[in-house]
């Protein structure tokens, strides 16, 4: 037994030494490609370039397919691209008054959160909708009333960041035709601060 175990470890080392020195060097080529790619897709993850951070771990990925910490690299990547999409979806629907479709998209984001940051805009969203709950019809009315105004006095001077936030606020309290209107009105000043 011991003869045919070093008879296997000589003729495993001989095979080696004969292998052509160009098939070691691509080895390790691959290997160092490899690397920089996973560096580069760190780097680009950590600037918040996450689209090409993706793409540099699936080239690293298919240079070392079973390569389990790049497959964990992209499952991150992929939840962070998500939690991304679902906080920029959410933060549009709240602009636009859509507030419950607002809590929607931030109560999904927070299974992907690795912070508190979802949560606590999904809990900030559902304090609006309380709020505008509680007010009368009325006083709703008077209340989006008050905001526009604040919005075209804002506008007057120019304080256009102040203005979109007070048309947001107004399309939050407002239905159909309305809360449309203010909501473009909320658009428009944000485009143009």
């Amino acid at each position: 037994v011991i003869v045919v175990a070093l008879v296997g470890i000589g003729w495993h080392i001989f095979n080696r030494e004969r292998r052509p020195p160009n098939e070691s060097v691509a080895s390790s080529a691959i290997t160092d490609s490899t690397q920089r790619l996973q560096t580069r897709g760190d780097t680009a993850f950590a600037g918040g370039r996450y689209a090409e951070a993706l793409e540099f771990f699936r080239e690293a990925l298919a240079e070392a397919p079973q390569n389990s910490e790049l497959k964990n690299r992209l499952v991150r990547i992929e939840q962070a691209m998500k939690f991304k999409e679902l906080m920029q979806q959410a933060e549009l629907s709240e602009f636009r008054g859509e507030l419950d479709e607002a809590a929607m998209r931030y109560d999904a984001a927070v299974a992907l959160d690795e912070g508190e940051t979802a949560k606590k805009w999904a809990d900030r969203v559902r304090e609006k909708i309380a709020d505008n709950a509680a007010l009368p019809l009325s006083k709703r009315e008077d209340e989006r009333k008050l905001q526009v105004k604040k919005a075209k006095d804002a506008e007057k001077v120019a304080k256009h960041e102040i203005a979109a936030d007070c048309y947001a606020r107004a399309a939050a309290l407002a239905d159909g035709a309305m809360r449309a209107k203010l909501a473009d009105n909320a658009s428009e000043c944000r485009y143009q601060s």
